[in-house]
């Protein structure tokens, strides 16, 4: 199920956002306030909080296989409040968006995956991230107008990522990325970067490391089925499918994500 949410960032010394009726009209029914900053859900699931921020979506232990995590203990939360981005890249995987509170700066992270959304717009009375544009629509954040020349170079620049999108005013955060909120707006950042798996181990056989991958995706499936009880998954070749040698036993893994 795919989750819902909306952060705002009110600007300015005094809080002009009417949550009570941005509630209503989005119908996102949860509320939870860290910092400067007020976060609406929907009702699917509750975010995971932690002491200065907490996490909306699907998080998974990096090395463990089962359901996504429904509550933190108190080491792991610890971890999260001390360094909360190097924790999350580190220790867990998963669909995500991460809302952090440091020094009274918020920011927010999308996952690497890129399958949890964030889009963004910077208003007179806020700075307003959302799962989907109708969201900041709804909210009465954005008016809805399209930009024809991003629709023109969307178009040109087929699959590739565009922080721009079509709607004038709204921007997305790239996956891996993390937006920070300044005196002068949001400033952006790469965190996370598929160039840092990419070294080839010499000491692993091409039948090895097809192997490997092999493990990988079968624990990636076996999570998400133990979370939800309907999924649609996918697969492209990329750079799992570069070595020839490996071409058969890729196609193999390919079978059982498409027939799980």
């Amino acid at each position: 199920m795919a989750h819902r949410y909306l952060i705002l960032i009110p600007r300015g010394s005094r809080n002009q956002l009417a949550i009570g009726e941005i509630a209503a009209a989005t119908g996102l029914t949860g509320h939870h306030s860290i910092g400067s900053f007020h976060v609406l859900t929907d009702a699917a699931k509750p975010p995971l909080t932690f002491p200065n921020g907490l996490i909306v979506g699907d998080l998974f232990d990096l090395h463990g296989v089962g359901p996504a995590i429904t509550a933190l203990d108190a080491a792991d939360a610890a971890a999260l409040s001390h360094q909360t981005v190097d924790t999350l890249l580190n220790r867990y995987w998963g669909s995500y968006a991460a809302i952090v509170n440091e020094a009274g700066r918020p920011s927010i992270l999308r996952d690497p995956s890129g399958s949890m959304p964030c889009y963004y717009s910077n208003t007179a009375h806020a700075i307003a991230f959302a799962s989907d544009a109708e969201l900041l629509v709804a909210a009465g954040l954005v008016s809805p107008r399209i930009d024809w020349g991003l629709v023109a170079q969307t178009l040109y620049a087929n699959d590739l990522p565009l922080r721009e999108t079509a709607l004038e005013g709204v921007t997305e955060l790239l996956a891996g990325n993390m937006a920070s909120i300044t005196d002068e707006g949001v400033t952006t950042s790469s965190r996370w970067s598929p160039w840092d798996f990419v070294a080839h181990d010499l000491s692993l056989s091409p039948d090895e490391q097809a192997e490997r991958l092999e493990r990988v995706v079968h624990n990636c499936i076996r999570s998400w089925g133990a979370t939800h009880n309907k999924a649609v998954l996918a697969v492209s070749g990329g750079l799992d499918s570069v070595q020839s040698q490996s071409r058969e036993r890729t196609g193999s893994i390919y079978s059982a994500v498409c027939c799980r």
